[in-house]
């Protein structure tokens, strides 16, 4: 048995082919009830039941289920988006103003007293901070934004299709493989 399953593709389903086949076979030779009986039946369906489990967790993990929320997330990102663009730009104006004034450029005639002076250090750290909360935040966002959309919208996009193909072939490749060993 174990040099048979060797060859084949999807060995867990031709176990409880096996089965059922087996279930037949003592059904016929008096071993179990017959095959009329509700008992025969149930075996069966409970072979049945095992046999779809394992097939639809074969396609859980080969098709990926869409974002329920994709809608949501699209309005909470862009909002972010829009938000930290906001941010970024008073800040930055602020940060460069800063040290526009502390350079003696300024739109004023008249001389601006220095009575509180920012460190030029600090004043990049600030920009920094806020390239790194105002921008790569958002980017990363953006990206994570479209990677749901392309997983929700399978047939519009090509690199999220599902494996319809691949599905029926070994669909296809377990009735062939299971008839052989039944």
């Amino acid at each position: 048995e174990v040099q048979i399953l060797g060859t084949k593709r999807q060995p867990s389903s031709l176990i409880w082919v096996w089965a059922g086949s087996l279930l037949g076979r003592m059904a016929q030779e008096g071993e179990i009830p017959p095959m009329p009986s509700p008992t025969f039946g149930s075996l069966v369906a409970d072979c049945q039941t095992a046999q779809d489990s394992l097939r639809s967790v074969e396609n859980e993990v080969s098709v990926q289920t869409p974002f329920i929320y994709v809608h949501t997330l699209a309005i909470v990102v862009h909002c972010n988006n829009i938000l930290a663009a906001i941010t970024f730009g008073l800040t930055l104006g602020a940060s460069l103003g800063v040290v526009l004034a502390q350079g003696g450029v300024h739109w004023y005639v008249v001389t601006v007293e220095h009575t509180s002076e920012k460190p030029l250090a600090k004043v990049i750290e600030n920009i920094i901070i806020s390239v790194i909360t105002c921008f790569v935040g958002p980017l990363l966002f953006q990206a994570f934004l479209l990677i749901g959309f392309s997983i929700s919208a399978p047939f519009q996009m090509s690199e999220a299709s599902i494996p319809t193909d691949t599905l029926l072939d070994r669909l296809e490749n377990t009735l062939l493989e299971g008839s052989e060993v039944a």
